[in-house]
């Protein structure tokens, strides 16, 4: 103790013990609805060989919202400082929304495919390439294919 009364506080001292307790939530929606209108064609080889060509666009509509939200509770633990002071516990709260624009409300795509008859067993691998790339959104082209697997009786 000194004359004015004061405790020195020297290096290793405890002056106080934080806690720190984070809690997040996130939510995530998206809706989208979707009515694909398409014409195809297609042709059949000596029943072994399949061959469809189409073209369609799809009509979409929809959004999204991504939240993020943060409470963080700051306890402050000073029984064991060397000197008396008074402390509350502490809070941070942070939030944050985002919403999308939703999909692109018309997307042409071309369509085709090719697929083989052995029987009763059916392979087919149709593809669909949407050409976005002078889209508003710059989503850029797309492409996809499958392979189907098929029983016929």
């Amino acid at each position: 103790m000194n004359d004015l009364g004061l405790t020195a506080v020297t290096p290793g001292d405890s002056f106080a013990e934080l806690s720190v307790t984070p809690t997040l939530t996130a939510a995530i929606e998206s809706k989208s609805l979707t009515i694909p209108i398409e014409v195809s064609t297609g042709f059949r080889l000596l029943w072994l060989f399949n061959v469809n060509l189409g073209a369609g666009i799809d009509i979409s509509t929809g959004s999204s919202s991504v939240g993020v939200s943060s409470q963080t509770v700051l306890g402050f633990d000073v029984s064991n400082a060397v000197t008396d002071i008074g402390v509350t516990d502490g809070y941070v709260n942070v939030a944050s929304t985002t919403t999308g624009d939703g999909p692109e409300f018309i997307r042409p795509r071309l369509t085709g495919g090719v697929g083989v008859n052995l029987g009763p067993i059916k392979l087919d691998v149709p593809v669909m390439y949407y050409p976005d790339g002078a889209g508003s959104e710059g989503t850029g082209d797309a492409l996809m294919f499958a392979v189907n697997v098929g029983l016929v009786w």
